[in-house]
């Protein structure tokens, strides 16, 4: 019976035995599974730590980046702004003179409009202004004062739009970073005014309608044949755009004198403010076309002989005592006869005469006046226009002359050979070609000439499709002049709309 309870507990010591090799193997288990978790969860740390290290090191390299990346640009800002400020333009032969003229009260400027379907986007002018002057970058400069001429500095900055609140052809002032073209907007129109010495009106045109083409596109008109009429936001700029053309075709055995009767100055009064008074008319270039067919001549001439029959008539009521010529002066674009594709000034002027013995001659007769003068506009007649002028440029006394010595002698020459010899200007710009959504898209395109002190009264003449601008502009205090070359006009059968800023 003992040894039975003996074996009985031998039996449980057994069990007993078996149980703790059981929960050994299974602690030990479980202990070889937590290490494992322990190691793999480590393994895991380990990589997300390494991932963090990393991730840090790798922003730290892009700050680092970043940082010298805006230390490099602002360097090369740096750079091109001094290489902008150390870029400078020589004046073309044409302009040399107008900086010399010129005062606070007074200085060239003329001015281009396009009258819009729609009021203007302030931004989006902005924005094109920006992208235009950027393809044309020598229209970006402020004129300044050399040794012994006037230059064109380049500019850093560009020009602003304003809303415009003042009258038209305001002097520029010259200063420093200031700039010698403004555009402005008012409701649906926008104008673009320049100072002469920087482009004559051919330049300016080509400068205005790229901003205008480029203004559309902003806001959403589709133009997609821009290419075929001139120059696009989106060329590459060409040395041969801000070339002197005159210095290119100077000859110098071919130079033409400058004697020329001084001509009969309007001597009304101004007005006491100083505004300059605008009168558009409007009418159908379709129609003044087929006028100026039916007396045998172009527009330009037919236009020549309305005026001057104007001025004429205006000179027998007033100062019929006064026995000086009239004198209309007409600009030429002399790229019509010698192939060139500078934006500066590449024109001359035709002053076309009526002596005081022909005062009271009949239309026709100042018609064949215009005409015959018109025909002497010669390739000859141009190179000796070009020779004369290129002639007094390179002049070694002219050339040695400080600027300030030089100036009020180019003041006396021009007080002789300038704005004395002729009355009133007429400026024919021609015909505008746009593509087809642009000129779609306006109503009216305007040109207009400041005045000076001597000739108070100035017409500009531009058109597009079939919708030509009259645009006679006046500081004078009585408007009988304006009244009456309207009028005459009107007299052969031509249908005017007529509006003014007064």
């Amino acid at each position: 019976m003992d040894d039975l309870i003996i074996n009985d507990d031998n039996a449980l010591n057994c069990d007993d035995t078996k149980k703790d090799k059981k929960q050994q193997k299974a602690e030990k288990k479980q202990y070889k599974m937590q290490k494992k978790l322990e190691n793999k969860n480590m393994k895991k740390q380990d990589k997300i730590n390494k991932a963090k290290e990393k991730d840090n090191s790798s922003k730290k390299k892009i700050a680092k980046q970043i940082v010298q990346r805006s230390k490099k640009l602002k360097k090369q800002k740096e750079k091109n702004i001094m290489e902008i400020r150390n870029k400078w333009y020589k004046l073309d032969n044409a302009a040399l003179i107008y900086p010399a003229i010129c005062n606070e009260e007074w200085n060239s400027v003329f001015r281009l409009s396009v009258v819009l379907k729609d009021p203007v986007d302030k931004s989006k002018l902005q924005q094109a202004l920006d992208m235009t002057i950027e393809r044309f970058p020598f229209f970006n400069v402020s004129l300044r004062e050399g040794l012994f001429w006037h230059y064109f500095q380049q500019l850093s900055t560009k020009p602003i739009v304003e809303e415009e609140s003042q009258s038209p052809c305001r002097p520029f002032i010259f200063k420093k970073n200031s700039h010698i073209l403004r555009v402005l907007y008012y409701n649906t129109k926008i104008s673009f005014e320049i100072f002469h010495s920087l482009s004559d009106g051919y330049g300016a045109i080509q400068f205005f309608n790229v901003l205008i083409i480029t203004y559309l596109e902003l806001t959403g008109v589709q133009i997609t044949d821009k290419s075929d009429y001139g120059y696009s936001a989106y060329d590459k700029t060409t040395a041969e755009e801000s070339e002197d053309s005159v210095k290119r075709y100077y000859n110098k055995t071919k130079i033409r004198s400058r004697a020329e009767h001084k001509a009969y100055a309007i001597k009304d009064d101004i007005n006491e403010n100083d505004f300059l008074k605008v009168f558009n008319a409007t009418t159908s270039l379709a129609e003044l076309k087929s006028v100026a067919k039916k007396w045998g001549a172009t527009i330009n001439e037919f236009l020549s002989a309305v005026y001057l029959c104007t001025l004429l008539d205006h000179k027998k009521k007033y100062n019929s005592q006064n026995k000086k010529p009239v004198k209309l002066s007409v600009p030429v674009n002399i790229r019509r006869h010698l192939p060139s594709k500078t934006m500066r000034n590449f024109s001359l002027v035709l002053n076309i005469e009526i002596p005081h013995e022909k005062t009271d001659a009949s239309f026709d007769e100042i018609l064949q006046i215009v005409k015959n003068e018109m025909k002497n506009l010669t390739k000859d007649y141009i190179y000796g226009f070009i020779g004369k002028n290129v002639q007094s440029e390179k002049n070694f006394l002219v050339r040695i002359l400080p600027l300030f010595i030089k100036k009020p002698i180019i003041r006396f020459i021009y007080s002789q050979i300038g704005e004395i010899l002729f009355t009133s200007t007429i400026s024919n710009m021609g015909i505008v070609k746009l593509p087809k959504a642009a000129s779609d898209n306006i109503k009216e395109y305007q040109a207009i000439l400041g005045t000076t002190k001597l000739n108070r009264i100035n017409l500009a003449v531009i058109s597009i499709e079939d919708v030509i601008c009259l645009s006679v502009t006046t500081k004078l205090k009585d408007n009988v002049l304006v009244k009456d070359f309207f009028n005459r006009l009107s007299d052969f059968n031509l249908h005017l709309v007529v509006e003014s800023n007064i």
